[in-house]
């Protein structure tokens, strides 16, 4: 059985200013937690590394699509940046699908606050003998 994929969690807000995603957007301390990252990434055994942005539930659909999709391939660019090859890593935008959590607030800052978990970056690091990845990712 292959082993669990680890699962890391960013903040997008500690990554990303408010409803920004691009890699020139990505804080000092987002860089820094990332070099981190990819230093980890660069001496283990994953064989692939799935990042994955989220966003909260304001704003349209396609609007939190695609900011989604942004923040992931600006993480993924920061992780090539700093050694990790780029063929190991896919970038997935997925808006505001599985949020952590529900706030039922009105409209306003404190609905802000409140659903900032769910802006967030998951890196999900699947090891060499993770057969869903070995073979394509070798």
């Amino acid at each position: 059985m292959a082993p669990a994929p680890r699962v890391e969690r960013l903040s997008a807000d500690a990554l990303f200013p408010f409803d920004r995603g691009n890699v020139g957007d990505i804080s000092a301390s987002g860089r820094s937690d990332l070099a981190q990252i990819a230093a980890r990434l660069r001496s283990s055994r994953a064989s692939h590394v799935e990042v994955r942005g989220y966003t909260d539930r304001l704003g349209s659909d396609s609007y939190n699509m695609n900011l989604s999709q942004q923040r992931a391939n600006a993480v993924k660019s920061a992780l090539v940046a700093q050694g990790v090859p780029a063929a190991k890593i896919s970038a997935v935008g997925l808006g505001a699908q599985d949020p952590i959590v529900q706030c039922t607030r009105p409209s306003g800052p404190g609905l802000v606050h409140c659903l900032q978990p769910n802006r967030r970056v998951e890196l999900v690091s699947f090891v060499a003998d993770d057969r869903r990845w070995a073979d394509r990712y070798q």
